[in-house]
């Protein structure tokens, strides 16, 4: 994986991450935005998910070419 590629699947970590937490510990509180707690959590455990897959696919691939 490149450079870009590897830096791209922290970024989304992270987001994912930040997402997770935003559900767990400042949504509840917000009356407005409260529904959205449980689709907030989703999508950032599929973002973790989907990052860590495809890292470990990369991985995977250019253990493959050596």
């Amino acid at each position: 994986m490149s450079k870009k590629g590897k830096i791209l699947v922290f970024v989304l970590i992270l987001i994912g991450v930040i997402l997770v937490e935003l559900s767990m510990y400042v949504v509840p509180f917000m009356e407005e935005i409260k529904a959205l707690e449980a689709p907030i959590f989703v999508v950032g455990v599929l973002l973790i998910a989907g990052a860590l897959w495809s890292l470990k696919r990369s991985m995977k691939n250019q253990k493959e070419e050596r």
